[in-house]
């Protein structure tokens, strides 16, 4: 699975309780946000998105900020609409395969 696939389920089934409506998991195997999503975070996004750091006013160590968003004024995270939330918007690669993040580094795949 790619990491937008990836990124769009678990977002979804994380945030699912928040909002009552969860997209269609990409694959049927239980995200664990500790296991799976918080190992990502921390090796590509929390370098420059962190309280010491906050690039683009973005923290990714707090919850409620990592759903809030950062300069941008979008919500990053839309609870159980994923396939809405900037967060995903911006690590998607486009026709080229380029991806506006993680600014450092080839995107994620």
């Amino acid at each position: 699975m790619n990491i937008r696939n990836f990124l769009l389920w678990a977002s979804s089934l994380l945030l699912a309780p928040l909002s009552g409506v969860a997209e269609e998991p990409v694959v049927g195997k239980p995200v664990s946000f500790y296991d799976d999503i918080r190992p990502l975070f921390q090796a590509k996004c929390n370098g420059c998105h962190q309280p010491a750091k906050a690039k683009g006013k973005y923290i990714m160590t707090d919850f409620a900020k990592l759903l809030e968003g950062g300069d941008s004024g979008d919500p990053a995270i839309i609870p159980g609409k994923a396939k809405e939330s900037y967060l995903v918007e911006l690590i998607t690669p486009d026709a080229d395969g380029n991806a506006e993040m993680p600014a450092k580094g080839d995107p994620l795949h």
